[in-house]
């Protein structure tokens, strides 16, 4: 015996049964698509396992679209880390959801934030126990500091303290030596902070 229906041609179909009516499949949702240009902003921080540089990037309408996530030269098991978390946030901000992209985001930033290794760096507010707390970090700073569409403000999110600004953007060239997007202006000097190159 077979459903009706599963098969492309079968031999008896008894129709479906007076006031009873074939329900519609439910919908698994769908993914925003990526348009061809978006604009964001990328912020470095130090964390365990070298400096990582977050980029957001954000949709037409000003909100949080993509994450891509980078530390240290490509081919290691740490950069693959980085990229996965960075794809895995992607995907939560493109999926269809009922909660804003941005308390998605924030909802996001809260599960990664804390979590430690074997080691951490900084002290005090500044220490980043591992790559997911430093991405946390970067995530929570562009909250609190991006204006919203709306103007409202999320529920745990609180004031940057200016002892402690965290994550300023900062915009990332290719170093003319290893290759790596990870050219950046500090102090009045472009460093990269994969190889050491200093343009000083």
């Amino acid at each position: 015996m077979f459903r009706d229906g599963c098969k492309g041609t079968q031999v008896l179909n008894i129709g479906v049964k007076a006031g009873e009516e074939k329900k519609p499949a439910p919908s698994l949702g769908g993914v925003k698509p990526r348009p061809a240009k978006v604009f964001g902003t990328t912020s470095a921080i130090r964390t365990p396992v070298g400096s990582a540089f977050v980029t957001i990037n954000e949709d037409e309408a000003g909100e949080p679209l993509e994450i891509f996530v980078t530390v240290g030269k490509s081919g290691s098991d740490i950069i693959a880390d980085a990229e996965a978390i960075g794809r895995l946030i992607s995907f939560a901000l493109r999926a269809e959801a009922v909660m804003p992209p941005r308390e998605r985001l924030l909802r996001i930033a809260k599960q990664l934030e804390g979590i430690g290794g074997s080691r951490s760096t900084g002290l005090g507010p500044d220490k980043v126990r591992s790559l997911a707390d430093g991405v946390a970090r970067v995530l929570l700073d562009y909250i609190r500091t991006t204006p919203h569409a709306t103007g409202r403000k999320l529920k745990g999110t609180a004031e940057p303290s200016p002892e402690h600004p965290q994550g300023a953007g900062v915009s990332r060239d290719m170093c003319p030596t290893c290759g790596n997007v990870t050219l950046v202006m500090e102090e009045g000097c472009k460093k990269c902070h994969s190889c050491g190159y200093s343009e000083c």
